[in-house]
């Protein structure tokens, strides 16, 4: 057998000057090998700054990098291979940027060249590119040519780095200070001044700021009830704990948040009524992600025998009312079995039957089959054949899962394997058509 030929041993044929020649010709012949036999040479030689190789390679990174950016701002976006290749390009520039002399003119038009393309904004590679103008920046001159790129684009985004630049970067409080005090919209917004006002070690300051951001802050302000609750706290100042409690109750903001420090706070002072009016006026408030089952039970541990006969009664109906799950998993420990099967057997009454956006009350269900097996057999029963008209092979597995919890039943808990039998039989009958529903259920007939 004739023994192929490897390139090794060709090249080992080759005079110097031949490699040469062949090195330039495949140069020349594909367009890509470039940037393949500089990145060889560099993991040969190595990479020195009085090279002009690092600096060769880092354009040669830009320009691909820029290409598939520019791609993705034409059409909204790209192949994920693509973003990711782009991304290495971009990581390859900024360690290149460590071992390569970028004069400043050179240094510049990277920098405007990567604006530009942020400035689109349409590439999904915003911040990215952000990063990567970032870390270029080795100088104050050189941070002042990016906040004059940022002044071109005028964004609220792009005000915000701005107002990062001044105060991180260049230590510029008057002109951070300047365009803060110009743009306090947002509950973050007057938390970054807080932040600022704060690493001033100017407490008074910051506190006044957020208690503005609490009347007028829009959006998230999670940061500043923070900041005063920990402020009042350790002033212990039990007047401005209660306006900010009723701050938070009158925007219908950060409930959970407030009260259950509020909560804790009170406790720990000692205030028993404070402490127990302000968990009833957090369970009575209607809000978003309201713990019912949890504060109900902290009620029951914490109030008097006497206070919790009384509001007892009432807290359940507001639980009833406003989260049925936490309701009944109220009255499951409570051991109301009956009132838990009521809710469970109401579902099949609805007009529109069970389907995907019905609320799911299966864990319930499987607690009480051992209590109520005949009642739960048939919720079983109907849940698992909603599943099946009009239904494909994922509706028909759903059914199966439903009809499989009713045969245990009806084997372990009811013994009435007969019966099973007999309306599985029935409903094989009635849709004798559906070749794929009655494959589907063959898992049940067992």
């Amino acid at each position: 057998m004739k023994q192929e030929l490897s390139i090794q041993e060709l090249c080992q044929d080759l005079e110097k000057e031949e490699l040469i020649q062949l090195v330039t010709h495949l140069s020349d012949e594909y367009a890509d090998i470039d940037m393949a036999i500089m990145e060889w040479y560099a993991s040969q030689k190595g990479l020195n700054k009085s090279s002009t190789l690092p600096n060769k390679l880092l354009w040669e990174y830009w320009e691909r990098a820029e290409e598939i950016i520019s791609d993705f701002n034409d059409y909204g976006g790209g192949p994920e291979h693509l973003e990711y290749e782009a991304a290495e390009y971009l990581e390859k520039i900024r360690e290149l940027s460590l071992q390569s002399t970028l004069s400043l003119e050179e240094k510049r038009t990277l920098m405007n060249r990567a604006f530009s393309q942020y400035a689109i904004g349409n590439s999904g590679f915003d911040d990215a590119l952000i990063d990567f103008i970032y870390e270029l920046c080795d100088s104050n001159s050189d941070w002042e040519h990016v906040i004059k790129l940022l002044k071109t684009e005028p964004r609220s985004w792009n005000e915000k780095l701005i107002m990062g630049i001044y105060k991180n970067q260049l230590h510029d409080d008057e002109a951070y200070l300047e365009r803060r005090l110009q743009t306090l919209e947002y509950g973050m917004d007057y938390w970054d001044l807080v932040g600022y006002y704060v690493s001033k070690c100017e407490v008074s300051k910051a506190v006044e700021v957020a208690q503005s951001g609490m009347e007028k802050g829009k959006g998230r302000i999670t940061e500043l009830v923070l900041f005063l609750f920990d402020y009042y706290e350790k002033q212990k100042d039990d007047r401005q704990i209660d306006a900010l409690i009723e701050q938070s109750f009158q925007r219908n903001e950060e409930i959970t948040l407030v009260g259950e420090r509020a909560f804790d706070y009170f406790k720990q002072q000692g205030d028993y009524e404070k402490a127990k009016n302000q968990l009833l006026r957090m369970f009575r408030t209607s809000y978003f992600r309201k713990k019912h089952y949890e504060y109900y039970k902290v009620l029951k541990n914490y109030l008097t025998a006497e206070d919790w006969d009384e509001v007892k009664g009432e807290l359940l109906q507001i639980a009833k009312k406003e989260n049925v799950t936490d309701y009944m998993t109220i009255c499951y420990e409570e051991e109301n079995y009956d009132e838990v099967l009521n809710i469970i057997l109401q579902q099949e009454r609805r007009p529109y039957g069970y389907g995907y956006m019905q609320p799911s009350w299966d864990r319930f269900a499987d607690k009480l089959a051992e209590r109520y097996p005949r009642q739960i057999s048939e919720y079983y029963w109907n849940k698992g054949c909603s599943f099946i008209p009009d239904g494909n092979r994922k509706t028909y597995k759903e059914a199966a899962k439903y009809l499989q919890k009713v045969r245990n039943i009806y084997q372990n808990l009811l013994t009435e394997s007969d019966v099973w039998q007999s309306r599985l039989a029935a409903l094989k009958m009635q849709h004798k058509n559906k070749r794929a529903f009655l494959d589907e259920i063959r898992v049940v007939e067992h």
